[in-house]
């Protein structure tokens, strides 16, 4: 059997899951039954432990399914266990590494066959605006172009995590309607869950302890949110800075927020917190920051994702965005 083992890794996790499924299919139909499926994270089980359940026999199937996420985070020795269980692999299991790197210096690329490794290339932004459009065009129901914006910046650039947020946009809506920027804005104002607007809410008040929780809490949904995170942030200091300028042509704050198109009552009264603390000069230093540590976040391994991100939010609410001491 030349299946013995996979390598899929990108950030495209959407198009990987079918590609995952496609696998399963394929193996089961071989096989003539469903696996016994273990999914594992390299910070919560030894590759030993793994190999060990990979040559006890099963009680429940003929064959097993081994899914390893997260492969960039494997050690050499880790690595060295997993090519030395290839010299002899058994016939009833297969291992499918996963990680949404697109570049792998742990060497597993090299005790992979390439014919058996996968990478799954994020979408190109016009791509994506095609997918979400043709998402909601599908469930009859319209969405205007600047929502669209705004949802890119606000959700994973995947399809597996559009889909599930987009799911959620179209049950809320339904058919028929047609969704706008504000819309957006009010549904992910008043979500339940922690989201990047809640986040804003902690920042604008200055509040670093409260924005620290929120970030951990976000960062539990999922691995990359701290990388889309910024574009969210972006967004946001970005109005922050149209009304600041206006304000600064010396326009009142309803009719700045009304120019920059913040019509909502409940991001008003965030936008007027967030100027009590933040300067015009403070807002265009975070927002070069943030640009800045856009970049650090999508460079920066996953297990140091948290780290690098409550520094930026420490510069950020502490600093002002200042990097000079």
């Amino acid at each position: 059997m030349t299946d013995h083992i996979w390598l899929l890794n990108g950030p495209e996790n959407g198009e990987k899951l079918i590609f995952l499924k496609q696998i399963r299919k394929r193996l089961s139909e071989r096989f003539g039954e469903e696996p016994e499926e273990h999914r594992f994270y390299p910070f919560e089980s030894s590759i030993s432990d793994i190999i060990s359940l990979i040559k006890n026999g099963s009680l429940f199937s003929i064959w097993k399914l081994i899914i390893i996420g997260q492969a960039d985070l494997l050690k050499k020795v880790d690595i060295d266990e997993i090519k030395a269980y290839m010299q002899t692999p058994s016939d009833d299991a297969v291992i499918i590494l996963t990680s949404d790197e697109t570049s792998l210096k742990n060497g597993l690329t090299k005790i992979v066959p390439k014919e058996n490794t996968k990478i799954f290339w994020e979408m190109f932004e016009g791509q994506k605006k095609d997918w979400l459009s043709g998402f909601f065009r599908n469930r009859k129901i319209g969405i205007e172009a600047g929502a669209i914006e705004l949802l890119l910046n606000l959700i994973e650039n995947n399809t597996a995590d559009m889909k599930n947020e987009c799911d959620k946009l179209a049950i809320f809506f339904g058919e028929g309607a047609l969704i706008s920027k504000a819309d957006i804005e009010t549904f992910f104002y008043h979500g339940k869950e922690e989201n990047v607007f809640s986040l804003f809410n902690h920042i604008a008040a200055a509040d670093l302890p409260g924005s620290v929780d929120v970030l951990q809490k976000i960062m539990l949904g999922g691995e990359n949110n701290t990388v889309q995170l910024l574009g969210g942030l972006l967004w946001q200091l970005r109005n922050l800075q149209g009304i600041a300028d206006e304000l600064g042509r010396g326009e009142s704050f309803q009719s700045a927020c009304y120019k920059s198109n913040i019509r909502s009552k409940k991001a008003q009264a965030v936008y007027s917190e967030a100027l009590k603390h933040y300067n015009e000069k403070n807002i265009r230093d975070i927002i070069n920051l943030t640009a800045d540590y856009d970049i650090k976040l999508r460079t920066t391994r996953q297990d140091q994702r948290e780290l690098t991100a409550q520094l930026y939010l420490y510069l950020f609410i502490i600093r002002k965005g200042s990097l000079i001491i």
